[in-house]
């Protein structure tokens, strides 16, 4: 009779995929890349949560036709690679997914803004006094212009719940596949 092992041959033995008895050597579990089967329905479902939520909230058509274009573009350039990371990974429980799809959401934004400064700040041959002067009066936003600090963080807000929304939806679809 083989004796009990203790906590660190326990230890190594996690994750092992074959049996330890019977091979000297143990192999560990590689990470497994996604399919397009898991990884293309984020490109239908941000969409539209995205356009559903800003649309909802502000009422606008052509609020939600960009929210729409910009959960496309967030999940592609963001959004894919992490997803991929964390599906190769076995990262596919619902917490993982909400903060794949929380940073997803709201990384976007802040890269615009970060753009907006930036384009500020070049505009005014590098003088912090107009930077500051124009964040004073709110975020500044490539194509848009000036955004509303109140209006800024409540877009970002929406942009993480859309993002949270779009993780929880495609934890279900997940769900749904591993049982069907």
């Amino acid at each position: 009779m083989r004796p009990r092992p203790g906590r660190a041959e326990r230890c190594l033995t996690r994750g092992v995929t074959s049996n330890v008895e019977s091979s000297p050597t143990l192999t560990t579990a590689e990470p497994r890349p996604p399919g397009a089967r898991q990884m293309l329905p984020p490109l239908a479902i941000a969409p539209l949560v995205s356009g559903a939520i800003f649309g909802v909230f502000s009422g606008r058509w052509g609020t939600a036709q960009l929210a729409a274009v910009a959960g496309l573009a967030g999940t592609v350039a963001i959004g894919w690679p992490m997803l991929y990371w964390a599906l190769e990974h076995g990262r596919s429980r619902l917490r993982h997914l909400l903060v794949v799809g929380a940073i997803a959401g709201a990384v976007p934004l802040l890269v615009a803004l970060g753009s907006g400064v930036l384009g500020l700040f070049i505009k005014s041959r590098g003088s912090i006094e107009y930077v500051e002067w124009a964040l004073s009066h709110g975020a500044s936003i490539p194509y848009y212009g000036v955004y509303g600090w109140s209006r800024f963080v409540a877009a970002e807000a929406l942009a993480v719940v859309a993002g949270m929304v779009t993780g929880a939806l495609y934890y279900l679809y997940l769900a749904a596949n591993r049982r069907g």
